[in-house]
């Protein structure tokens, strides 16, 4: 029998009992993966959380707020026939929150926690700084979507979010509807005495739940450098007093 003929019955074997192989596997290849992985513990960290609920207070019923979301869920490149498709590295980008509408799930805008000396742009000596924008946001640019960014190192109420969200996305007050707020010094005080009612340490007990209230000295706004009686469930319970 011709060499060539035992090669080939050789290989067909060899064909064989690799489909016969893929067939008991569901037909399902294995590949490595480099290195090791492990699951993340938390989807967002505690200040990214804190600000997501304050964005679900201050959006209201009509609105849905998802974080990290990935920018390719947002945007696709546009690709005409005969063009190649730019790169995709970008649309693998998350934003650290997005605006929808409630009853559609419409995305109306992305909102990013960035600093405010953050640069919007790569800076680099050739380019005008006017034309440095980093990919992340010229996508989102060229693709017309909207953007408010928020300063994580300032604070923040959901009243506070609604202004700036209206005048980034040039959106009507009106459609957020009242907002919270949890700012000692955005309060309302109760200009009343505080009343009989004492606990066992001699501090008033707050008129709306019967906790004992503490005194705190507002640090900024309008009552600053003023000190009051504050319930200590403060922000569950936000009833304030005049220290008499």
């Amino acid at each position: 029998m011709p060499s060539w003929v035992i090669g080939a019955v050789a290989a067909v074997v060899v064909l064989l009992v690799l489909l016969l192989i893929l067939r008991r596997r569901g037909g399902q290849v294995d590949h490595a993966l480099p290195g090791e992985f492990k699951r993340v513990g938390r989807l967002m960290t505690t200040k990214e959380r804190k600000f997501h609920e304050l964005l679900a207070e201050a959006t209201g019923e009509h609105f849905r707020v998802y974080p990290k979301v990935a920018l390719g869920s947002l945007i696709q490149p546009v690709v005409e026939d005969g063009e190649e498709a730019p790169s995709m590295t970008v649309l693998g980008h998350e934003v650290d929150f997005v605006l929808c509408s409630a009853d559609d799930r419409a995305v109306l805008a992305v909102i990013q926690l960035e600093m405010e000396d953050t640069p919007l742009v790569d800076q680099d000596e050739e380019t005008p700084t006017s034309l440095q924008m980093n990919p992340v946001d010229e996508a989102m640019a060229i693709a017309d979507l909207s953007v408010a960014r928020f300063d994580p190192t300032k604070s923040h109420t959901p009243g506070d979010i609604q202004k700036h969200l209206a005048n980034s996305l040039s959106l009507p007050m009106k459609v957020f509807g009242a907002a919270a707020t949890h700012r000692l010094e955005d309060q309302p005080v109760d200009e009343e005495p505080a009343g009989p009612k004492k606990g066992t340490d001699g501090n008033p007990l707050c008129p709306s739940c019967d906790a004992t209230m503490v005194q705190r000295t507002a640090k900024q706004g309008k009552h600053a450098g003023r000190t009051f009686w504050v319930c200590s469930k403060f922000p569950e319970c936000k009833k304030v007093l005049p220290v008499k």
